[in-house]
């Protein structure tokens, strides 16, 4: 058996009502406290026997009493006139959830809350239901159905990001948190998040930030004690990861430190340990993933910090005596110091903040524990002002959004002086920066991913961005990215288009398809031949020398030279005077006796003249084209390959000047060169504080950095070395660490002197991410280079001697560093790219000299002239005895018969044994007879006489 009870107030009465539902009874009471009598009605439905008597309770609207019973009805009767037989039933549409709570207005009765079953689950809802009475007739509304919520919770987070908020974590009553809450502020809903993966454990008095799309979550506590582990919660991916620090040093486990988050570094401070209140500030890179404890100053915990640039600020907080701390002190990056920024007026911690770099709001938050804060305070760095207010608020999660900060939860009160706060309370709410400007006389600005117009802050749309606050218009996502969703708060948030797509415009929300037979790799702003998608390896090496002398104008001179002779023998034959000067200069008038034992005789001949013309012109052409060889062609080189120890013997040390190209394909961020760093700081191998390049193991006299991005979206970084050695296990790390540095393709090209004076080797490698992904994370992407040293010597002094250098070879492929998908480039920092060299141990030797010479030169250049002059003159001698074979061919054909009558006539003119004085006889009368008879004819003619008569 139960028993329901029910006790209302009407008109100085009480009226209460008993509910057995063993025995189907009630029983209905009015008592009256003025005069204290107590009037019974019985409870009356003869036609509802069957009803169940679960009594839930009654409410009074106009004179009217409504009983409420389980089974969706209500059962009335009029105060004025309590007769048990006017009880009248109303059914309910929609079944009421269980033990809600209700209150009634005028004629409307409403339901808050309560229980509902499902199968075999109970389930809590919060749904409110208004049921309205008009003649008797029962009317329901649901005005708000059934939705999720958080539980009410105390040191949580909450962070906008998106254009929604946020939440995670924090302790309830009993239990911690580790649950992630979505609110949007459109739709006034919330939803709960379920994670693909694991996240951290349930934990309170964690230390979080949030930037792009991720929230990150440091330390804490949980069931087992304080943490110091840094997991981050990708909104996009709905995933969590656990950062594994790559080096042992790392912030003690802690709770309530002070968090502020700018990529690449997130910097933690103050909080408690197990030894008590901290002062250290750590900085953890998320581009190498390691902890590195920049500085200590005053121990505090629960204090407000934010960080810039230039400095670190923390404000407030509680001090390692557990008093509230009224300072607030900043720390110079540049400088390492710490100071004291100014006497602080906010008493409280662990309240509301605004903290930007024109003003810091503060509200609510307790002191010491002790009370809370009834105040605000606004600062704009010149004046301060503090206000009272009627908001107890502490222990909350918050952020600003929009133009108000939204915070959920907080600690329990009862007054400002009775605080619970280990109890929750389940508040949800807002504090307006519009109203609150209006009476401090500042001007609300928009929260980071919105911007104004008309005075109104709005979402900026997809393909469009905001960082920061107060914003008057969004930013354009880059040409190559895309953003497909609105209130965007970082360039990071402008992912870079997927492999395959490319963008060519400004504020993109989808990238295009990449067409047929052509590449895009991911970021692409245009589109790229399928050759380009090729890794690739170049190498260009120091040949074998070769002159400048080319045999081509050789040849060219030659054929005039010869051309010009032909046209002088020509010109001789037609032309009388020049014939009389060819015969003048005929070289070889000594040479036209043919006949053995004839005496030398000096005669100048036409044809003895035109040889000498071939001759002089010959040696002419022969002269110049040796003595061009001689001067152009005379070099010869040799290499050689031998032991370094045996080269070394040589040369003391392998120096040279080597010059490295890195191109970073679609590179994501400025790629600028910072003149005015460069000039104040004078590190040569800093393009800016975010882009560096460090050698490791190579000796050098200086070396330069300089960086500029081409219209391909190509960042270029040239590093050169001057005179530098290359040792074992040498290495050059460039490394960027700009808000965005990625790239989805590396070429390097390196190029250095080698030994030979006019030549250089040079190697070029390319490497493509994998599908999907970009090169970004802590990991370099590594080249590995063989250096062989080179000794150059030579013996000619128009070449320098005893130069070092080396060759450049691959030596292997390369391997590729940290990749990540684009959607996870919002945490990812640094790009990195490292250059292995490794020197050979054996080394090249090239040495120049002369192929002849002069000595050499002139002996056979005389030599070849002699001879020329004696092929000349051996020619000329064949060429005249063909002339004159060829004229006596007609004499052989006189007959006997005239030979005989002149050998007669000579016989009685001459006697016969005067052989001299006839063959002057004959050779007269011959002549005489035939002006066409020849020497050679005549000799015949006397050969023939002396065989006849011999002597």
């Amino acid at each position: 058996m139960s028993l329901s009870l029910g006790i209302d107030f009407y008109k100085n009465s009480l009226i209460a009502s008993a509910c057995r539902t063993l025995f189907g009874t009630c029983d209905f009471y009015i008592h009256s406290l003025q005069t204290l009598e107590t009037n019974h009605i019985d409870f009356i439905v003869s036609s509802m026997e069957s009803l169940d008597l679960d009594f839930r309770g009654g409410i009074i609207i106009e004179d009217i009493y409504y009983a409420l019973f389980s089974d969706s009805l209500y059962v009335s009767i009029e105060l004025l006139n309590p007769d048990p037989i006017l009880w009248e039933y109303v059914y309910i549409p929609i079944n009421l959830s269980l033990d809600s709570a209700y209150t009634s207005d005028s004629n409307r009765i409403f339901y808050f809350g309560g229980s509902f079953t499902d199968i075999d689950n109970n389930y809590k809802t919060n749904t409110l239901v208004m049921h309205s009475f008009e003649n008797s007739t029962l009317i329901q509304k649901d005005l708000y159905k059934h939705y999720e919520s958080p539980p009410p919770r105390v040191s949580s987070c909450l962070h906008n990001l998106r254009g929604k908020l946020w939440l995670f974590g924090g302790k309830g009553k009993d239990t911690l948190y580790s649950d992630i809450w979505k609110y949007d502020s459109d739709k006034n809903l919330w939803s709960f998040i379920n994670p693909l993966n694991k996240g951290p454990s349930s934990r309170s008095s964690f230390s979080s930030a949030a930037e792009s799309d991720v929230i990150l979550i440091w330390g804490g506590e949980d069931d087992s004690g304080l943490n110091n582990d840094m997991n981050i919660y990708n909104i996009i991916l709905n995933t969590w990861t656990t950062v594994i620090p790559s080096a042992y040093s790392v912030p003690s486990k802690r709770k309530s430190a002070c968090m502020a988050f700018r990529l690449p570094y997130a910097y933690i401070y103050g909080g408690v340990d197990a030894n008590g209140v901290q002062g250290d500030l750590w900085r953890f890179n998320f581009g190498n993933n390691t902890y590195n404890k920049i500085s200590e100053f005053d121990p505090t915990t629960n204090a407000y910090c934010m960080a810039d640039e230039e400095k670190f600020k923390v404000i407030g907080g509680l001090t390692k005596y557990g008093r509230q701390s009224e300072v607030t002190f900043l720390y110079n990056f540049y400088s390492g110091d710490w100071e004291y920024y100014y006497q602080s007026s906010i008493l409280s911690s662990e309240g509301l903040s605004l903290l930007s770099a024109d003003f810091e709001f503060f509200l609510g938050g307790h002191n010491e524990y002790n009370y809370l804060s009834r105040f605000s305070y606004y600062y704009d760095f010149q004046e301060s002002i503090k206000n009272k207010t009627d908001d107890l608020i502490y222990l909350p999660g918050y952020t600003y959004f929009n133009t108000s900060i939204y915070y959920f939860g907080g600690g329990y009160y009862l007054s400002e002086y009775l605080v619970f706060s280990y109890l929750p309370m389940p508040s949800f709410g807002k504090v307006d920066m519009t109203n609150v400007c209006e009476s401090l006389g500042c001007e609300a600005q928009c929260s980071k991913g919105f911007y104004m117009e008309n005075k109104i802050c709005k979402h900026c749309p997809p393909g469009t961005y905001a960082e920061g606050i107060g914003n008057l218009e969004c930013t354009k996502c880059p040409k190559g990215c895309y953003n497909p969703y609105e209130g965007a708060d970082s360039l990071r948030q402008c992912y870079p288009c997927k492999e395959g797509t490319f963008n060519d415009k400004l504020g993109a929300r989808f990238c295009k398809i990449c067409p047929p037979n052509h590449y895009c790799p991911a970021g692409s702003q245009k589109i790229y031949d399928l050759e380009n998608k090729k890794n690739l390896v170049v190498s260009m090496q120091p040949k074998i020398y070769e002159s400048n002398y080319s045999s081509q104008w050789t040849v060219i001179f030659q054929l005039l030279g010869y051309g010009f002779i032909c046209c002088v023998l020509i010109a001789a034959f037609c032309f009388q005077k020049l014939e009389n000067i060819v015969r003048r200069i005929d070289y070889f008038n000594t040479s036209h006796n043919y006949k053995i034992g004839d005496c030398i005789q000096i005669q100048n001949t036409f044809t003895g003249g035109q040889f000498t013309i071939i001759l002089i012109g010959s040696g002419f052409i022969i002269f110049v084209s040796i003595c061009v060889v001689y001067i152009l062609d005379n070099i010869t080189e040799v290499k050689t390959l031998m032991p370094l120890v045996i080269l070394e013997n040589y040369a003391e040390n392998f120096k040279a000047n080597i010059d490295v190209s890195f191109e970073l394909k679609n590179y994501g961020d400025s790629c600028i060169e910072n003149q005015a760093f460069f000039r104040a700081q004078l590190y040569s191998t800093h393009c800016s504080t975010n882009i560096y390049a460090v050698a490791n193991n190579i000796d050098k006299a200086s070396s330069t950095l300089k960086c500029y991005k081409n219209t391909d979206n190509t960042c270029i970084v040239a590093y050169h070395c001057t005179d530098c050695e290359i040792n074992l296990d040498s290495n050059l790390k460039l490394t960027l660490i700009e808000k965005l540095s990625y790239a989805t393709g590396i070429l390097v090209n390196v190029t250095s002197d080698s030994s030979i004076p006019e030549s250089s080797s040079t190697v070029a490698m390319q490497i493509s991410p994998d599908a999907g992904n970009i090169f970004i994370g802590p990991s370099p992407t590594e080249f590995y280079f063989t250096m062989t040293p080179s000794y150059f010597t030579s013996s000619l002094s128009n070449f320098p001697s005893k130069l070092t250098g080396y060759h450049v070879s691959p030596e292997s492929s390369p391997k590729p560093g940290s990749q990540n998908m684009i959607e996870d480039i919002s945490i990812a920092t640094q790009l990195s790219v490292k250059l292995n060299f490794f020197r050979a141990s054996t080394g090249l030797y090239t040495s120049r000299y002369e192929k002849q010479s002069l000595l050499m030169f002139i002996s056979g250049l005389f030599g070849t002239l002699s001879g020329l002059a004696g092929l000349v003159g051996l020619a000329m001698c064949q060429f005249e005895k063909i002339i004159i074979k060829k004229k006596d061919m007609p004499l052989k054909k006189k007959g006997l018969k005239s030979i005989i009558m002149n050998d007669k006539i000579c016989m009685m003119n001459f006697g016969f044994h005067d052989v001299e004085n006839n063959n002057r006889c004959l050779e007269s009368e011959a002549s005489a007879k035939n002006p066409e008879f020849t020497e050679f004819s005549l000799r015949s003619h006397i050969k023939r006489f002396d065989l006849v008569h011999p002597i």
